[in-house]
């Protein structure tokens, strides 16, 4: 398989995006549930103390980067696809 710029945006698009997709499930199935046992006061002290936690670097480049690289494959394919974006345009 040839590795093309639209292969590599695909890839880290589904790379990316997957990974959102894991941090959601899992926050969603054993974070929430498992503090959902707590009286309201620890229960928002314990969400507070984990946004800060998880509030990091590499969170940001996961989950903005899945919205800019979904973005990145849309305009590759669109470039592919109709021209649009650079080279002959068919219509």
């Amino acid at each position: 398989m040839e590795m093309t710029t639209s292969s590599l945006t695909l890839f880290a698009a589904i790379l990316l995006i997957g990974g959102t997709a894991g941090l959601c499930f899992t926050w969603e199935n054993a974070v929430t549930t498992g503090i959902g046992q707590l009286d309201d006061r620890g229960y928002l002290l314990a969400f507070r103390k984990m946004n800060r936690g998880i509030e990091n670097p590499f969170f940001f480049i996961v989950f903005l980067g899945a919205f800019l690289a979904g973005i990145a494959v849309m305009y590759t394919y669109l470039k592919l696809e109709f021209g649009i974006g650079g080279g002959i345009n068919p219509l």
